[in-house]
């Protein structure tokens, strides 16, 4: 009799501890694709424009998680931090090219270093934007590519002695 009573006492103790928690039903999280695929995303749709300049366009391999081997081997080749991951140098609007830095639709964040590079190119001429996902890139790379031509006049009389 008092060997049952103490299994009760035991038996209650133990269910006491791993009372399941009671369920509970949440909405499912929205599905934020990721930089990379909204990157992919632009230039599958650079590969069909037909927008002249379009075909000018290449990305960076910043933002690429590499081994520490090659991160070091491409580091001493010049490849730096900061620079902006979509490149067009086509000249337009009176800008020298185009640079954009695309960010996820939610969550991403530019760096210190890509707020420098981003500053340093619009001091050199370059026309930056910084958007959130896919759609508003092409928008921006769409209305860039359909601005007049930029012409550069030389204005040194001594251009040919500075390219020798």
């Amino acid at each position: 009799m008092l060997y049952g009573f103490v299994l009760d006492i035991i038996a209650n103790f133990i269910y006491m501890k791993a009372k399941p928690k009671p369920f509970k039903l949440t909405a499912p999280k929205a599905f934020v694709p990721l930089e990379i695929d909204e990157q992919v995303a632009v230039f599958d749709w650079l590969k069909w424009c037909k927008l002249p300049g379009a075909d000018m366009a290449y990305s960076t391999l910043n933002g690429v998680k590499l081994p520490i081997g090659y991160a070091v081997k491409l580091s001493k080749a010049g490849l730096k931090r900061g620079p902006l991951d979509i490149n067009l140098d086509v000249a337009r609007g009176g800008k020298f090219g185009f640079r954009g830095e695309l960010k996820r639709i939610k969550g991403g964040v530019v760096s210190i270093e890509q707020e420098a590079w981003i500053e340093r190119l619009q001091d050199e001429g370059y026309f930056v934007v910084v958007k959130s996902g896919a759609q508003e890139m092409i928008a921006s790379i769409t209305w860039y590519l359909k601005q007049p031509r930029t012409v550069v006049i030389p204005f040194a009389p001594h251009d040919e002695e500075l390219r020798k």
